[in-house]
């Protein structure tokens, strides 16, 4: 016999979280959402299945039903884990070279990916180079003769560096590729900056310089 309010929202957030909930975050994980985005889709096909005020506020009190972003989480990094290994893992180079061919098949862009391996002293060096940033080196005359570099690092646990191209021209700054890099070292950017080129098939100004 209960001597409290087991219908409450304090009482349903203590709820465990359903199967079924779990697996539909699981399936969202892998349509490629994050914890965030995942956690966002699924409250908002909660606000659409609602039918009044009253039935909306006691879906989203319930945890079993509606789980909190700590759970969400922790069950995203238990499927990157289970799908992807560690970070910096094998598996996980795999994944990001399936995901590099699956692009490069697309017609939306290229690629160039170098995966990292601290046994040889390899550094991790992902090239892209969009069809949009494609044009912008045909039609734009400035592309060929102005280019500037901007370079930012610490946004994620790798703390990869991202490195975006630009050339000027009257409509403002327009991007000609960008590259990660796992390091700054000088020998990680010029092979960064010769797969770029690679990208362009600018073979005449790789014989150049190198």
């Amino acid at each position: 016999m209960h001597n409290h309010v087991i219908n409450s929202a304090e009482s349903l957030s203590f709820r465990r979280v359903n199967e079924e909930v779990r697996e539909e975050l699981l399936n969202l994980f892998k349509d490629g959402h994050s914890s965030a985005s995942a956690l966002y889709v699924y409250q908002d096909e909660l606000y659409l299945r609602a039918n009044d005020e009253q039935e909306l506020i006691e879906l989203l009190a319930d945890r079993s039903i509606n789980p909190d972003y700590d759970y969400t989480a922790k069950l995203f990094q238990e499927y990157r884990k289970a799908t992807l290994g560690s970070r910096n893992g094998e598996s996980m180079f795999e994944r990001l070279a399936e995901v590099v061919k699956n692009y490069n098949d697309s017609d939306q862009g290229k690629a160039i990916l170098q995966a990292y391996d601290a046994r040889i002293g390899k550094a991790f060096i992902l090239c892209i180079v969009t069809n949009l940033m494609s044009r912008v080196h045909e039609k734009v005359p400035q592309a060929g003769e102005l280019c500037y570099v901007d370079a930012s690092a610490s946004f994620e646990p790798l703390n990869t560096s991202i490195t975006l191209l630009y050339t000027s021209c009257t409509v403002r700054a327009l991007s000609l590729g960008l590259f990660i890099t796992s390091d700054e070292l000088e020998v990680t950017l010029e092979r960064a900056v010769f797969n770029f080129l690679l990208l362009l098939n600018n073979l005449v100004y790789i014989k150049k310089i190198w």
